[in-house]
């Protein structure tokens, strides 16, 4: 193969994986940044809010009393807030990553520094959720915790069959098709 052709072959690729890594490292996070009101991976609603909104709508299952709930409310403000924090460093650090991969000729040491600290922000928020979830553990009393173990254990039935419906669902279409 004539040199040239293979220079052209190989930044063809160069271009084809920093495609992929623009698409990866810039598109698929978006979700992440996207605050209570406009969306997001879970329509806006975080992890952590998800775990004590289940907690709040249980509330008498799980015999919590209003001082309780208030309690595990304010642990989970606490961490909205902390979250807010990270969400907004975390959009800061993409947009320094987009500007990094932005130019002809990308750094590499400058770019998988900058994957480092995005990575750090990502250990970070959920070393956050992991925090939280044991303070509002914390809380609870042994019976308490044994009905949110019976509670999640039915909620991972429940979402097993779900899923096993859309697959039956899709491989239907798929046989129509």
């Amino acid at each position: 193969m004539p040199r040239a052709e293979t220079n052209r072959t190989l930044r063809r690729r160069f271009a084809a994986v920093l495609a992929g890594v623009i698409a990866g490292g810039l598109l698929l996070p978006l979700p992440a940044f996207a605050g209570p009101d406009d969306g997001g991976a879970h329509g806006g609603k975080k992890k952590g809010d998800r775990f004590v909104r289940m907690l709040e709508e249980n509330a008498q299952r799980l015999g919590l009393d209003e001082p309780a709930l208030r309690e595990i409310q304010g642990v989970a403000a606490q961490e909205r807030d902390t979250e807010q924090a990270l969400r907004e460093r975390e959009k800061n650090e993409q947009r320094v990553l987009h500007d990094l991969l932005n130019v002809r000729a990308p750094d590499e040491a400058a770019v998988m520094r900058q994957a480092d600290v995005l990575g750090a922000i990502d250990t970070e928020q959920k070393k956050l959720r992991l925090r939280t979830m044991i303070r509002v553990r914390q809380l609870l009393s042994p019976e308490q915790l044994a009905e949110l173990s019976e509670m999640r254990e039915e909620h991972r039935k429940e979402k097993a069959e779900r899923k096993k419906m859309r697959r039956e669902r899709d491989e239907r279409e798929r046989k129509l098709n």
